[in-house]
């Protein structure tokens, strides 16, 4: 039976890989079960910066700086628009915006008590778009969201809504904007097992598929052309010495011939 869609864009993104998936760590356990919203991966930017946090520091009477590594992270900037065929779907995409909104605060979990004490609960969120934001196996990558932008585009245009039982004051007229803005910074926690692994046999990363989920080369594969690559840097960066010595010679003999004096 052939599946009828009534927006092209629910065609083209209906498998996971041309979907953003974002899943709250913090509602396990709740009556949530780990909510989950999905949005279509019509991505303008994605940026995934490495910070390697060195910290220096420099000793009297050392030309170079002593350097440790202190705070290592991975940053993720990514900023994706949200398009509304229909009412309904400008409905469901605000809704969906909202629960973002939520997944960003901290959340409450009542303990009990004549005093009411409540305890904190995590707003950690896992997170996957295709194989650039992934886990271990293609699993959603665990992390938090440092920071979540919800622009809605008025150029674009509104649905004006006024009676409809998803508001809570359904008496007013409501905003469902047409396309929506998204950006987003995710700061995922490193879950490889980073290093190289020392075997004889296997030179390469423990987990060589990270971040992006594409075989690492084996670093001792080629080795013969490696070498042969830094014999010939050598040989050439010789032969520039070789001549760069000839001209200073060249130079030197005309000096104390006082062929470049000029009177």
């Amino acid at each position: 039976m052939v599946k009828l869609y009534s927006d092209p864009t629910d065609r083209a993104y209906d498998t996971s890989w041309g979907k953003i998936k974002i899943v709250h760590l913090g509602s396990h356990g709740t009556k949530q079960q780990g909510l989950t919203v999905e949005f279509k991966a019509f991505v303008t930017r994605f940026q995934d910066s490495y910070d390697g946090s060195y910290q220096t520091v420099q000793y009297p009477n050392q030309t170079t700086p002593i350097a440790h590594q202190s705070t290592p992270y991975r940053r993720i900037a990514l900023q994706f628009l949200v398009p509304a065929a229909s009412e309904e779907e400008a409905l469901q995409n605000l809704k969906k915006c909202e629960q973002m909104a939520n997944m960003v605060m901290p959340l409450k979990q009542y303990v009990g008590g004549n005093r009411k004490q409540y305890l904190p609960k995590t707003s950690f969120v896992a997170l996957k778009f295709g194989n650039f934001i992934q886990g271990p196996h293609g699993t959603p990558m665990p992390g938090w969201i440092n920071g979540f932008t919800f622009n809605p585009n008025f150029e674009e245009g509104m649905f004006i809504v006024k009676d409809n039982d998803a508001f809570n004051n359904s008496g007013q007229g409501h905003y469902l904007p047409k396309v929506l803005d998204i950006s987003l910074t995710f700061m995922p926690f490193i879950t490889r097992q980073g290093g190289l692994g020392f075997n004889a046999s296997e030179k390469v990363w423990e987990d060589r598929h990270y971040p992006y989920d594409v075989e690492f080369i084996d670093i001792g594969a080629d080795e013969e052309a490696l070498n042969e690559a830094e014999a010939e840097l050598g040989e050439t960066i010789g032969d520039l010495a070789d001549t760069a010595e000839k001209i200073d010679i060249g130079i030197g003999e005309g000096i104390l011939s006082g062929g470049d004096s000029t009177e």
